[in-house]
């Protein structure tokens, strides 16, 4: 992996008014129609679908946003973020293990609705979206380039933590791109260790001083087939926005919005605020790299 370069952008631009998305319109008519969360889920041959508003936990349950988080409103818009911070990298492919004392959830996602304005991309994911670009007409090469450097950046799932009474050693993956998971922690929550697995980058809003490492399988191919897996205690696999990690309980809801980040490595990350400015910086990076 070539050097880290690490690009923060921030403007004016007000976070009140960023427009509300169509299909965030389309999602709450759902949900207000609905009178059960079951309702709402769908199965592609990927597996199952919950839907923004929708709170999957363990054992395919499905509960309703509102009847979890205590604040709640479904927002699709990207949120802003205005400071990054990186994950340790652990030694051989092996996190530190969990305390004897603690339990270890460990959840799964494949996908999101929701996006976090974290951008990560690594030198070879790069060169291998402008590649094609030699192949297109000249007088076409402006709106390619324009398509290829609006394309959204990391997804965002929130987590509601409940486990008390015991240390919570929490692994997060992501199973199909990269993801930036929100923590929703009631009273009394123990976060032992955050631990980030994902293909491509991944992060978490930090909580205090817990530590936090992160595997990255697109830049730490070997580390699939290495990561110990044993000490896993309980798995929660499905795809969803917003996921549950312990009982069913409500906790406040903090949205993403000028939380802090923290995100395994990657050659170049930018958070922009306004998602035009973000899309200038994403064509003038892949224009540097083409010398274009």
């Amino acid at each position: 992996m070539t050097t880290l370069t690490f690009v923060l952008l921030l403007t004016a631009v007000q976070w009140s008014n960023w427009r509300v998305t169509g299909q965030e319109a389309r999602w709450q008519k759902a949900l207000n129609g609905a009178s059960d969360p079951y309702d709402l889920l769908r199965v592609n041959p990927d597996g199952l679908i919950a839907p923004p508003g929708i709170v999957m936990s363990r054992g395919l349950k499905a509960h309703f946003a509102s009847d979890i988080f205590d604040g709640f409103k479904l927002d699709a818009r990207t949120p802003r973020t205005t400071e990054i911070s990186f994950a340790s990298t652990p030694t051989d492919c092996r996190p530190t293990p969990p305390s004897n004392r603690a339990r270890v959830i460990h959840i799964r996602v494949a996908r999101s609705d929701l996006q976090s304005g974290v951008h990560a991309m690594s030198q070879e994911h790069m060169q291998r979206v402008v590649s094609p670009l030699f192949q297109v007409p000249p007088e076409d090469r402006a709106s390619y380039l324009h398509e290829i450097a609006r394309r959204p950046g990391l997804q965002r799932i929130d987590v509601a933590l409940t486990e008390t009474g015991l240390p919570v050693y929490l692994v997060l993956e992501t199973l199909d791109q990269g993801a930036v998971w929100a923590l929703h922690p009631a009273a009394g929550v123990d976060i032992e260790r955050i631990v980030l697995i994902g293909h491509g980058t991944s992060g978490v809003t930090p909580l205090g001083a817990t530590p936090i490492e992160g595997l990255d399988l697109d830049h730490q191919a070997h580390c699939a087939d290495l990561m110990v897996r044993a000490d896993i205690t309980q798995r929660l696999a499905y795809k969803a926005s917003h996921v549950l990690a312990g009982p069913p309980a409500r906790v406040p809801y903090v949205p993403m919005n000028d939380r802090p980040v923290t995100i395994t490595p990657n050659d170049v990350v930018f958070a922009p605020i306004d998602p035009a400015q973000g899309v200038e910086y994403a064509k003038s990076l892949y224009s540097e790299l083409l010398n274009y």
